[in-house]
């Protein structure tokens, strides 16, 4: 299926790149980290949230010549080793036991606002 073959191009991949100029939030860099692979992406919507800089991957500004910077710095195989070490497989039952703590919070009685 279609998650099998997204698993399979991370895992034959040096790194995921998300060039985006604009965005809001992706789960992308957390499937790359799943698998491994270290992630380029720009300094947009929540990717510099996910990507820690310099740890397990670059983040950069949204244009091309710190795209292209950012693809030249990953590009050193001793940067990379170390991105790919840095890498942490989320922990996806937290995230979700936070994500519904953070609902149960918006929605409990007597919260104000």
């Amino acid at each position: 299926g279609t998650s099998h073959a997204v698993t399979e191009l991370l895992d034959r991949a040096d790194a995921l790149v998300l060039p985006s100029r604009s965005a809001t939030s992706s789960h992308l860099p957390r499937l790359a980290f799943l698998r491994g692979t270290p992630v380029v992406a720009t300094d947009v919507g929540d990717f510099s949230c996910q990507v820690r800089h310099n740890v397990d991957g670059v983040v950069c500004d949204p244009d091309s010549a710190s795209l292209a910077n950012a693809l030249t710095t990953i590009a050193d195989d001793h940067t990379w080793n170390r991105l790919r070490t840095g890498v942490v497989a989320p922990t996806i039952e937290d995230e979700w036991l936070a994500y519904l703590s953070t609902i149960c919070q918006c929605l409990s009685p007597g919260r104000g606002g």
